[in-house]
């Protein structure tokens, strides 16, 4: 089963992943302006994106378990298309102008949704992939979302600025829809052998974070930093807005510019492989908090463009280093739970920006954004302090 992908198969999965990619952000930068412009709270943008992010801290481990019984193309086919069916209901929600409750639900839905993705693609990958060749490609996916976080932002300030955000959230739609039809276009992935019951699989979760303490030490490593660091994507559109005074065309172009930091990071460790070690791991999420605090002092376009460069290349540094290192050493016949359990993580980020949130709209997005860089180092000097390194 290993290395059964070829360069056309590859090459299948990753055009659809860059389309769900670009989608993606066109959806979460229409639904952050939209929310911001009409409410006008960082508290209520902070919700919304608690509710866009909050399900992946409880349900990524249950669909990591269900990509080790079923078969995972298909599991990455329907979720594909239940989200691009609820991006399109999303945009109908702001053209019949309902609720904002409506909205929020919607959110969690596709949350829900995008949370059970991430687990089950990276099983899949797992399950076909091994030894170099998947953390090259593991670097490669990093390098491909980086490429969506360019063109995405790029196309949704565009369309925002010049169309609408009804518009948006249909050619978001389209997009999202690409992914489902490049995974139907690809062979079938074994199911899984089958696995013991509910309770002895925790007990398995236990002893195998035992047996190879490095796993339990990246997840632990990974939570401040996704509290702190970063919930600074979901509070972009507000320092943009309040600090900047910059226009959604200007929001999308820093959203590029920090993801063209991201891909030149990824695209180097997808070809160095072996660089990434512990001390790259401290290092880079050290200078990602250290341009992260630069980027709060930013008072032009051009010097936030600067600092949100580097934050983008040394927080995607960090994340990608984490990510090739984590995949390498778990279990192939149980990726999808252990990469369930790995992407929790992604929880923190929800609840960093509702902290953060509370912080700008007590004391301004400037400040909010200071604690965020400011959080992730010292949490970093802590975590790697107490284990000698």
């Amino acid at each position: 089963m290993p290395n059964k992908f070829d360069k056309r198969a590859l090459l299948t999965f990753n055009a659809g992943f860059l389309s769900s990619r670009i989608g993606e952000w066109l959806y979460t930068l229409a639904l952050n302006w939209l929310v911001l412009l009409g409410t006008s709270s960082p508290l209520l943008l902070a919700v919304i994106n608690a509710c866009r992010l909050l399900p992946a801290l409880v349900l990524s481990v249950p669909a990591g378990k269900l990509a080790d019984r079923c078969e995972r193309k298909r599991l990455n086919t329907i979720v594909a298309v239940l989200n691009a069916l609820v991006v399109a209901l999303t945009g109908l929600v702001f053209y019949f102008q309902l609720p904002f409750t409506l909205c929020a639900v919607l959110v969690v839905a596709r949350a829900a949704i995008t949370a059970a993705e991430a687990p089950m693609r990276n099983a899949l990958l797992c399950g076909v992939l091994s030894g170099d060749r998947l953390k090259s490609v593991v670097a490669q996916n990093a390098s491909i979302m980086n490429v969506g976080r360019i063109l995405g932002p790029l196309l949704a300030g565009f369309s925002l600025a010049h169309f609408g955000g009804v518009a948006t959230f249909l050619i978001a739609t389209v997009f999202c829809a690409g992914y489902a039809v490049a995974l139907a276009c690809l062979d079938a992935c074994p199911v899984a052998p089958a696995r013991p019951r509910c309770r002895r699989e925790r007990v398995s979760i236990r002893k195998d974070l035992a047996a190879q303490p490095e796993l339990s030490r990246l997840f632990i490593f990974a939570l401040p930093i996704m509290f702190f660091g970063f919930s600074h994507t979901a509070m972009l559109p507000l320092f943009a807005d309040l600090v900047l005074k910059a226009g959604a065309e200007e929001l999308g172009y820093l959203m590029s510019i920090s993801a063209l930091g991201a891909l030149l990071a990824s695209s180097f460790l997808s070809t160095s492989p072996d660089k990434v070690h512990w001390q790259s791991l401290r290092r880079d999420s050290l200078l990602f908090g250290s341009t992260l605090t630069l980027f709060a002092f930013s008072g032009s376009f051009w010097a936030a463009a600067l600092a949100l460069f580097a934050v983008g290349f040394f927080g995607q540094a960090y994340r990608t280093s984490s990510r090739m290192m984590f995949q390498d050493l778990v279990p192939k016949e149980a990726a999808g739970r252990f990469m369930g359990l790995a992407l929790m993580d992604r929880g923190m980020i929800p609840l960093g920006a509702l902290f953060i949130g509370l912080v700008a709209e007590f004391c301004g997005a400037r400040m909010g954004f200071v604690v965020m860089g400011l959080g992730s180092v010292i949490s970093v000097l802590l975590l790697t302090s107490a284990r000698g390194k």
